[in-house]
């Protein structure tokens, strides 16, 4: 194909002036670590010195006191001391399972919840076009948290998910304050790229965190402890399946990769997005650039392509855990699901 020929030209290109081109690299990459500051909870922060600072004095620096309409799971404090924070690399998904267990009053352990929950790692040291194919499926999806719930108590506890992109019709506060009063535990599955504020470093990946409250202010929830505002929450939670991949992740691994697999590999359910998505062109563009940059043609500040797009397993959206023997669980399960927001068309 046209646009994968094009491509390996140009990591051909790289390849032949490797020791140059790996000088470049390295200063893209220091320059990518200078002006973003990546979080371990897959979050934006707007100082991280300052934040971890405050979260020193204070753990509730991120959380907003609940007011008398909140419907409650723990208090702040109650989750301060209940939470259990990351339990392992790319294990948000398992860490959120424990969380909804303790609320749930289940004892769980931790490795037996960590081996039992299917997360899959990236492939840091695979050629490029297997990195991202790995990128692409990292960590957990809802399906994981439901299954591996089901297995860790016996079928005890039953989840359902519910989609939340494309948009829905629904007052968020009211209906996870129905189901939280109901009985249920929820776990939001949130595209944290989305709603950063301009100047502010694109988290690195998606993320799971149980949620133990809901009011005006906005989502309580664990790992972090962090009350979120309704509407940020909804920029996480309606997501399309996309990931963004940094340029440093891209350029470090682009020395002979054959960027045709792009195009024919990935997960064969959606391997047609890899093209619809043109991301061996994405990895191309952004290797020219690094390329001018090399060659003193443009600065680095000037780099337009930050970040490569890529397909994601992962849908955004909240899935609701309920005892089996809560007399509400099968209208959990019955439930229709939400509608689709409808188009506002203005003269």
């Amino acid at each position: 194909m046209a646009t994968s020929s094009r491509a390996n030209n140009m990591v051909d290109i790289a390849s032949d002036g490797e020791e140059d081109f790996e000088d470049c690299v390295e200063e893209v990459v220091s320059y990518e670590d200078v002006n973003t500051s990546p979080g371990t909870d897959s979050r934006s922060e707007r100082n991280p010195q300052e934040e971890t600072k405050n979260e020193e004095e204070d753990p509730l620096a991120r959380c907003t006191p609940p007011s008398h309409n909140s419907v409650m799971i723990w208090s702040l404090e109650e989750a301060l001391q209940r939470q259990v924070e990351q339990i392992g690399v790319s294990a948000c998904g398992a860490t959120a399972v424990i969380n909804v267990l303790s609320a749930l009053g289940i004892p769980c352990d931790p490795e037996a919840a960590d081996l039992t929950i299917d997360t899959r790692l990236r492939e840091e040291d695979a050629p490029l076009p297997q990195y991202l194919f790995s990128r692409s499926v990292a960590g957990t999806v809802h399906q994981d948290l439901i299954k591996g719930m089901t297995t860790l108590t016996n079928g005890r506890v039953v989840g359902r998910f519910f989609d939340f992109h494309p948009e829905r019709e629904v007052n968020l506060v009211q209906w996870l304050g129905h189901w939280i009063e109901k009985g249920a535990v929820p776990i939001a599955t949130m595209n944290m790229q989305r709603g950063v504020s301009p100047g502010e470093p694109i988290p690195d990946a998606w993320h799971h965190q149980m949620i133990f409250g809901v009011g005006p202010e906005g989502v309580h929830m664990v790992n972090p402890l962090i009350t979120e505002t309704m509407e940020l929450f909804k920029h996480h939670i309606c997501s399309e399946s996309v990931l963004l991949v940094r340029q440093a992740d891209v350029v470090t691994r682009c020395s002979g990769a054959d960027l045709n697999l792009l195009e024919t590999g990935g997960d064969s359910r959606w391997s047609n997005r890899w093209q619809d998505m043109r991301v061996a062109e994405q990895c191309m563009e952004m290797m020219m650039e690094t390329l001018l940059a090399y060659k003193g043609d443009i600065q680095l500040a000037q780099l337009t392509r930050t970040h490569v797009r890529i397909p994601a397993a992962y849908r955004s959206g909240i899935t609701l855990f309920m005892k089996r023997d809560t007399p509400e669980y099968l209208e959990m399960l019955e439930s229709p699901g939400l509608a689709l927001k409808q188009m506002q068309i203005t003269a």
